[in-house]
């Protein structure tokens, strides 16, 4: 059976490839997409390394943190977290969960909707954010300033905002 579907689908592909319905990406475009993939997953897996190594929390923590000190007195729940962050909903509160733990943030629930729920930053949150930031800062100058021109940078920024037409600063 299995088999069978598997022919079924096969022959989709090549019936809807001769009907010109679709269109293989550039080369160009298959390139560039690996190189992006493969330099996100080695920067990503570098400075969580290096975070890490200092006996601080993963670089998710940090966004988390960085959004809340970036609110200032403004509470946020965990959606608004979730758009502003690279977590997805599933992963969410689990993480909240653990920073609540180590004392990096509170949650409190809201008045107006006992199921929903705020998240405020404490000041260990703050200092563990500040601490953390020294050690990522020093990773994107090395690897970022480092490595490329600041015209470079400055292109590579415009690029990647024009795949992310929604890319909020």
């Amino acid at each position: 059976m299995q088999l069978h579907i598997l022919s079924i689908l096969m022959q989709m592909h090549v019936s809807a490839r001769n009907q010109g319905m679709f269109k293989e990406p550039s080369k160009q475009a298959q390139k560039a997409w690996i190189s992006m993939m493969r330099a996100s997953r080695s920067l990503l897996a570098d400075i969580d390394q290096q975070l890490k190594r200092q006996g601080l929390p993963p670089l998710e923590w940090y966004d988390i943190l960085w959004e809340l000190e970036r609110a200032g007195a403004d509470t946020l729940r965990p959606q608004d977290l979730e758009q502003r962050t690279l977590l997805a909903q599933y992963q969410m509160s689990r993480v909240l969960g653990r920073m609540e733990a180590a004392g990096l943030i509170t949650l409190a629930k809201m008045e107006q909707d006992k199921r929903g729920r705020t998240v405020t930053i404490t000041a260990e949150g703050s200092r563990v954010r500040a601490t953390m930031w020294e050690c990522y800062g020093t990773f994107l100058r090395t690897r970022f300033d480092g490595a490329l021109e600041p015209a470079q940078l400055s292109s590579l920024s415009d690029l990647m905002a024009q795949l992310r037409p929604d890319d909020r600063p």
